[in-house]
């Protein structure tokens, strides 16, 4: 991704986000052509490629800049209630993240690979239903049990 401070070029690439992402409720990602997101965002093709090399850098810009929103929000609220404790591991060491890493790399394996997504509505469905049958209805085998019985059986 073409990093800049440009304010013009990072109007551009909001534009070309915002496009793509209007796209998406009516297509499929893998169905939309960078003409049609230039064209949706009234900009050039020449301008997309300025802005990103290809249309999942745009994706990848839009996740960035959720990010970067939320970690700005936490930083300046005032409601100091409660605390977030930021990742202590060295650089390259993903040790503490490795229970999210594995849940995400079940959830994609199990669940997304599976299926031709159409929508984010569709997908947002299909996530919640796996999240609910990973948390309350898959056996685990070291126990036999599910999530749910295990989590009652230790209350």
């Amino acid at each position: 991704m073409k990093d800049t401070q440009n304010p013009i070029a990072l109007r551009s690439k909001e534009w070309l986000t915002k496009a793509l992402l209007e796209l998406m409720k009516n297509k499929p990602f893998q169905e939309i052509s960078i003409s049609e997101i230039a064209e949706k965002a009234d900009l050039s093709r020449r301008t997309f490629y300025r802005s990103f090399s290809s249309k999942e850098e745009v994706i990848c810009f839009h996740l960035q800049t959720i990010w970067r929103t939320g970690m700005l929000k936490l930083s300046t609220d005032e409601d100091h209630s409660y605390y977030h404790t930021p990742s202590m591991s060295r650089r390259g060491n993903c040790y503490d993240n490795a229970l999210a890493e594995n849940f995400f790399s079940i959830l994609k394996t199990e669940c997304i690979y599976r299926h031709q997504l159409k929508s984010f509505d569709e997908a947002r469905q299909l996530i919640a239903e796996y999240i609910d049958f990973y948390n309350n209805e898959r056996i685990q085998t070291e126990t036999c049990l599910t999530p749910l019985e295990k989590r009652r059986q230790a209350a």
